[in-house]
């Protein structure tokens, strides 16, 4: 077994035994109005997180094969969610022709493929309130709904890899995840400029490519404006290569809104540079290799 296939195989195992946990089973198909996979979002976003963190631990890189690889764990995970279930089941079985009384485990009574074909079978929905109203769902639908969970888990385990990508960068030359140096944070309020300025100033030391000057002026703000007030946060993760001592500078903005800081991911940058200042016989300079554009906040 490949380092690649390793994360996978820990996806599918990670279905099969939430299967497996009487009571948890059965609540692991949440749809919200019937129509959003909410168990499958979580499942494959938790599948996937957990893949990523064993291939930072290996330094395997998450590259569109991995991707590929995790994500089809993450849904495959999610059926295996389905065969734990058939395996730890029992029911039991009164006054039926050829079978004595008592409880049989599930497994004994039919194959897998007559569970699933049971488990898409028509069925009631519903929720409970003043009043308690029941839908009923014929195969063609449950069977859909079914899909959407598989649909969810891939969307979920898809979009957790993309986020944990842009935050922990990885060395190509080294074939090493970047190791953080430090982590700041600079609070201000979208007033009079404010943080429109910041930004701009950010954005300014980017495009000079010299990454001391950035990260030295981030601690800068990070000491003015370090104090949880204002309604926009800026977050600078400054990473380096252990072994090539390659930096990459990683910012991320948030808005607060409703008491809730949600990530203007358009706001966000990335810095990549050689060599690192912690590296022996550094040059003073940084040649950037990788910047993207950030835009004004106040024309937001």
């Amino acid at each position: 077994m490949t380092f690649k296939m390793f994360p996978a195989v820990v996806g599918l195992l990670l279905g099969f035994c939430l299967g497996c946990i009487p009571g948890l089973n059965e609540h692991l198909h949440w749809n919200l109005g019937f129509i959003i996979p909410f168990s499958g979002l979580v499942f494959g976003s938790i599948s996937a997180t957990i893949g990523f963190f064993i291939c930072y631990r290996l330094n395997v890189k998450v590259d569109m094969e991995e991707i590929v690889i995790l994500t089809t764990a993450a849904v495959l995970g999610y059926a295996a969610i389905d065969y734990g279930i058939y395996i730890t089941s029992t029911i039991t079985v009164s006054k039926i022709e050829g079978l004595r009384d008592g409880v049989y485990r599930l497994q004994n009574l039919m194959t897998f493929a007559q569970y699933m074909k049971w488990r898409l079978g028509s069925s009631s929905i519903g929720y409970v309130g003043i009043n308690t109203k029941l839908f009923k769902m014929g195969t063609a639908g449950t069977t859909i709904s079914y899909i959407a969970d598989l649909g969810g888990a891939f969307m979920g385990s898809f979009l957790s890899l993309l986020y944990n990508i842009r935050i922990y960068p990885y060395c190509d030359q080294c074939l090493k995840f970047k190791e953080r140096a430090k982590k700041l944070t600079i609070f201000v309020a979208d007033t009079e400029n404010q943080g429109s300025n910041i930004l701009d100033n950010i954005r300014d030391l980017i495009k000079k490519g010299i990454c001391e000057d950035l990260v030295s002026r981030c601690e800068q703000l990070s000491n003015e404006h370090g104090v949880e007030k204002g309604n926009v946060k800026i977050i600078i993760d400054h990473r380096f290569c252990p072994q090539c001592k390659k930096a990459s500078i990683v910012g991320s903005v948030f808005k607060l809104t409703k008491n809730r800081w949600t990530e203007d991911r358009k706001l966000g940058f990335l810095m990549n540079s050689q060599p690192h200042p912690f590296a022996e016989n550094s040059s003073s300079s940084c040649i950037t290799t990788t910047s993207t554009a950030l835009r004004d906040l106040a024309a937001q």
